[in-house]
């Protein structure tokens, strides 16, 4: 099979791993700081075995809620998190990808109703002035007790981009059961006219994952 190849010695997922370490929270309170003397360590023992070349360090945050000191409030909790993630970024030269939850304010704030990005991540501001570039990951709506289907479509939406384009949007078929992700083309309904540079409406949705790029 495909993946055995890849995943075989010499695979390309055998020769990536080379380049990925993996750490799951075993605490919340202070482990970004022994992230950031791991993270480090490591792109120093790297650029020694491989001298003249750079090394950048990519850290993948997956969710950043699994992050969060538990003896803060919700809210609280998140923007202290993104506000230090990102001086940690800015300080030692770190690409930064993370994936948010929805949380429970901007799911209340925008449920059923048109919304602006900032709508969206409310109650999570400090996440959306710290990172250059957001995606909004909405999967369509499933009515309560309703079958599940194997596949839901699901709408990837540009809502900040410091660098590039400001608006937006790629679709896509979900495979819960395997998490694979194919492109797809629009539904009708789903072909919004493209916003005014002023308002760029983004619409909002009771559910949905941000993935931001620091």
């Amino acid at each position: 099979m495909e993946a055995a190849r890849y995943l075989a010695p010499g695979g390309l997922f055998a020769r990536m791993s080379e380049w990925q370490q993996q750490a799951r929270p075993s605490e919340r309170g202070g482990m970004l700081g022994r992230m950031a003397e791991h993270v480090n360590a490591w792109r120093d023992e790297l650029a020694a075995r491989h001298r003249g070349h750079e090394v950048w360090p990519v850290v993948v945050v997956d969710p950043l809620q699994r992050w969060q000191d538990p003896e803060l409030g919700e809210v609280e909790a998140l923007n202290s998190l993104a506000e230090d993630l990102d001086a940690l970024a800015d300080e030692h030269g770190w690409i930064v990808l993370l994936s948010s939850d929805t949380n429970k304010a901007s799911a209340a704030a925008t449920a059923g109703e048109e919304g602006n990005a900032a709508s969206i991540f409310r109650g999570s501001y400090k996440l959306f002035h710290a990172c250059d570039a957001l995606l909004l990951m909405k999967a369509e709506r499933i009515e309560k007790g309703a079958e599940l289907p194997p596949t839901r479509r699901v709408t990837v939406e540009i809502a900040k981009n410091r660098n590039g384009p400001a608006w937006g949007e790629a679709f896509y078929e979900w495979h819960p059961a395997s998490g694979r992700f194919e492109p797809r083309e629009a539904e009708r309904d789903e072909r919004p006219s493209k916003p005014s540079p002023t308002s760029a409406p983004v619409r909002a949705s009771p559910s949905g994952t941000s993935y931001g790029i620091d």
